[in-house]
């Protein structure tokens, strides 16, 4: 799973790898997070794999909770995506999908009317 993150001004989700069903780590990420300067709530869904923070605009920003995750080994930063782009790739991949799906229903009904055709000339 991708690490994506999302936030506006006083709120960040992160989707945290390995979270997902993972009560243990879940346990062991908000520990931590009730550490973080700034964080005022903690959410964490273990049945989604998602975490979320609400801080204090003016004691801290998003960028250093992201930091702070990375530092305790939650996250990994270089690998981490901004929502927007994963949703993008999500639905660039469903595109292909898609795509790949009609054009082998179009080439199918194709090659089931030549058939039919050349059946009927046979005959």
């Amino acid at each position: 799973m991708t690490c994506y993150y999302h936030h506006v001004p006083g709120r960040l989700r992160v989707r945290i790898p390995g979270l997902k069903g993972n009560t243990r780590l879940a346990a062991k990420v908000e520990e931590s997070l009730r550490t973080c300067s700034g964080v005022e709530d903690i959410s964490i869904n273990p049945v989604t794999g998602s975490v979320v923070i609400r801080y204090n605009r003016d004691a801290t920003h998003s960028r250093n909770i992201l930091l702070y995750l990375t530092e305790k080994g939650f996250i990994d930063m270089e690998k981490a995506v901004p929502s927007g782009q994963y949703m993008n790739k999500s639905a660039e991949k469903m595109g292909e999908t898609i795509g790949k799906a009609v054009f082998s229903a179009c080439v199918e009904k194709v090659f089931e009317n030549s058939a039919f055709s050349l059946l009927a000339a046979l005959i």
